[in-house]
Formats: structure tokens, sequence, C-alpha cells
């Protein structure tokens, strides 16, 4: 996104992102076999400073626009993409690991989790696809998450 944004008419320079450092210290916490509460906890609110750096950087670049410049999709990946920081940001200050209305998919923020099978069960996402004589359609469930027994 800041690739797009970036105009050297507009900007003094390109704003740096750190994608390779990102990158790097993700990939070194997910090859682990076996990760510590603390040191996901880390991983995770380093990845949250990453993304608050790159909006940060987003959000001073539109503003030297007088229109925003973006296509209507990245514009709505850009608004999904702060409202997962926005919740991501809250679970991990407040050590939760559940949100309301959480949203899984950055193309699909329509979907949500939902609780499958019993009680104690995993959450897997909340959108069902119906077959009828030879014809596909998707059908989106209700946003709150809830328990559907097998």
């Amino acid at each position: 996104m800041i690739d797009k944004l970036y105009d050297p008419a507009l900007h003094v320079q390109k704003p740096r992102t750190y994608r390779l450092v990102a990158c790097k210290r993700y990939l070194k916490t997910a090859q682990k076999r076996n990760k510590s509460r603390k040191e996901t906890r880390k991983a995770v609110g380093s990845q949250l400073r990453f993304l608050r750096r790159n909006l940060n950087s987003v959000n001073r670049m539109l503003d030297s626009y007088s229109i925003i410049p973006l296509k209507p999709k990245d514009y709505k990946y850009l608004l999904v993409i702060q409202t997962v920081y926005q919740q991501q940001k809250k679970m991990y200050i407040s050590q939760v690991h559940t949100v309301e209305d959480r949203i899984v998919s950055i193309h699909q923020p329509h979907v949500r989790p939902i609780v499958r099978g019993k009680t104690p069960a995993t959450v897997a996402p909340d959108s069902a696809l119906c077959f009828a004589s030879s014809i596909c359609c998707c059908v989106n469930l209700p946003f709150s998450p809830r328990y559907i027994a097998s």
C-alpha cells in the first residue's frame, strides 16, 4: 500500500517499512515447533508495532492527497486492516484471545468465526456453501459466534 501511495512529487522520501526484518522475526517464531507463551506474546507485539508504524505512514501519505488515490478495493482493504489492527491490539493489551465480531479474513471481512460441536470445541470460519441441482451458492450465516451441534 505504501508503494502505491508513494509519489516523489508529493513526498520527500519513501517511508521505511522494515519488511524484511518483520518477515524474519515472524518466521523465526512461526517455524519453531514449540513456542512458549512469552515468545508468542513477544512476536505478536513486535508484528503489531511494525503494522502500527506502516499504518501511520499510510495515513501521513494519504493526508498529502486532496482525494484518496486508492482504488475502492484497496481502500476497503486499508479499512479492514485498521479494524483488524485495533482488534489485535485490544486482545494483546488485555491478554485475552477473544474479541467481539472478530475479523478472520481481510479479503472476506463479513466471515466470522463460529464454534462447532460441543462447548470446548475449536472455532471455524462462519460461511457455508449450498449445492442444489448443480448450482453452487455461498450462504452467509449470522455474524455473531454461535454453537452448532455436529
